[in-house]
């Protein structure tokens, strides 16, 4: 799925180095539901492609398994942190919170224990979803 994904399909920059936008003043970012093992590989990938990356921890995943990534992840910093909350609305409400005003634009699962969420808050955002 990940090696496969078309990031020419998706909004905002395509190579590094571009400042997202038309004006080049936007700042896009992707969400990735809990990114951990080859989810943060995608968003070591999605930051080399100028996005702005939130993760968004799932109350599925065990809170000692988010340090589960690999070598080319370990210098990984998010641009914010949000944790699932006990309601969808609640979830959207936080992750917006979170992200201020970077333009959510992608909302991609991470690993096995974030897929529902994932769903839920990306169609919740009316982005594209599985």
């Amino acid at each position: 799925l990940y090696a496969q994904a078309d990031w020419t399909q998706m909004a905002g920059p395509s190579k590094p180095g571009s400042k997202g936008g038309s004006n080049g003043r936007t700042k896009r970012a992707m969400v990735i539901v809990d990114p951990v093992s080859s989810g943060a590989n995608v968003a070591v990938e999605a930051q080399a492609r100028d996005y702005k990356v939130i993760a968004l921890w799932t109350l599925d995943l065990p809170v000692d398994f988010r340090s589960h990534v690999p070598m080319a992840a370990a210098h990984l910093r998010y641009a914010a942190e949000a944790e699932e909350q006990p309601t969808l609305e609640a979830t959207v409400a936080e992750l917006k919170r979170k992200a201020g005003s970077l333009e959510v634009v992608a909302c991609i699962c991470g690993c096995e224990s974030g897929v529902k969420v994932a769903d839920r808050v990306s169609e919740a955002l009316g982005l594209r979803t599985n």
